[in-house]
């Protein structure tokens, strides 16, 4: 059985997965007939969703249970622990569904307008060699390795791209990568921005959950990728375990704005800090919300950017070939 299992990463099965843990508890349904119902509905989580109530059977809590049937995440687990403790699981599996139900709604915006630049990209390759197939210039097999291969090495370069950070620090250079992200125009400031919203809602959502402070920085120092910026967040968690505040704490982090030192500073003097850091942790949601939007509208025109080289470049080289003829 759990050879077959993969974590579940999808935001949209987890949203949904949420969402139906919190109606469960908010109609009182027991969690054995809501696991059974989601099995039915979903078969790709069903053998994670086998493993779990195999665990819950040997008295394991649903938080561990989960995160061992790779259902969640870090995130998933420690939120839910802490729900688990307060007596408030509803709350946090609200706050869980609505998280990656954002994420989903994201997701699925990038996909939507990717579908139209992707299929004229596919049709460019496929319909350029068409001329030379029908004359003759080329055959069958030379038609499918330019097309299909084409695509095959589109497909890897992406893939290389989407992974060239897990590659690089398997080779020990992710240190030298993260350096280098740090050091780029503009893409510097915009990673530093993104990883700095990530951490603080993050760090609202475990505070809303119940989870510790300490543990809570944990968890959301986690998040960070870059291994720069998130060496320079580990001082945090001393700092705090040694009696300082969260914002005497932050302000050991050059990059995180004073304003927003100053407005953790008054939520700790006001007694309202958790309140604040979800207000932070909004703010924060927001800006990713824009950064996601601009990164949505810009992918499309550099695939047709992409598109019109492909073309230009087919013009020029068969001009040259007709003149060299």
């Amino acid at each position: 059985m759990k050879t077959n299992m993969r974590h579940i990463t999808s935001s949209q099965i987890k949203a949904d997965l949420f969402l139906k843990l919190f109606r469960m508890e908010s109609s009182g349904l027991s969690l054995q007939q809501t696991l059974n119902m989601l099995k039915d509905e979903n078969s790709t989580i069903s053998p994670n969703i086998n493993c779990l109530q195999s665990y819950i059977s040997k008295g394991s809590t649903i938080s561990v249970s989960g995160f061992k049937a790779k259902l969640f995440s870090t995130l998933d687990r420690d939120s839910i622990h802490a729900g688990e403790t307060s007596g408030n699981l509803t709350k946090v599996y609200e706050l869980l569904a609505t998280h990656y139900a954002n994420k989903a709604r994201y997701d699925k915006q990038i996909r939507s307008k990717l579908n139209l630049p992707i299929a004229m990209l596919l049709l460019m390759i496929f319909i350029q060699p068409i001329p030379d197939l029908v004359l003759g210039v080329i055959t069958s097999f030379e038609y499918l390795k330019q097309t299909v291969g084409t695509i095959l090495q589109l497909l890897i370069l992406i893939y290389i791209a989407m992974n060239s950070g897990l590659f690089l620090k398997k080779l020990g250079l992710g240190t030298a990568l993260s350096h280098l992200q740090l050091s780029l125009p503009i893409i510097s400031q915009w990673l530093i921005t993104r990883q700095i919203n990530n951490f603080f809602s993050y760090l609202g959502l475990l505070s809303a959950s119940g989870v510790p402070l300490t543990q809570a920085l944990t968890t959301a120092i986690d998040t960070i990728n870059n291994d720069v910026l998130k060496t320079k967040f580990k001082p945090i968690i001393p700092s705090v375990n040694n009696g300082n505040s969260l914002a005497e704490s932050l302000r050991l982090v050059p990059e995180i704005k004073d304003i927003t030192v100053q407005q953790i500073v008054v939520g700790e003097q006001s007694g309202r800090l958790d309140q604040t850091i979800q207000h932070l942790s909004l703010l924060q949601h927001q800006a990713i919300v824009a950064q996601n939007e601009f990164i949505a509208a810009w992918i499309p025109r550099i695939i047709y950017g992409f598109i019109v080289v492909l073309i230009a470049y087919s013009i020029l080289s068969t001009g040259n070939i007709s003149s060299i003829q």
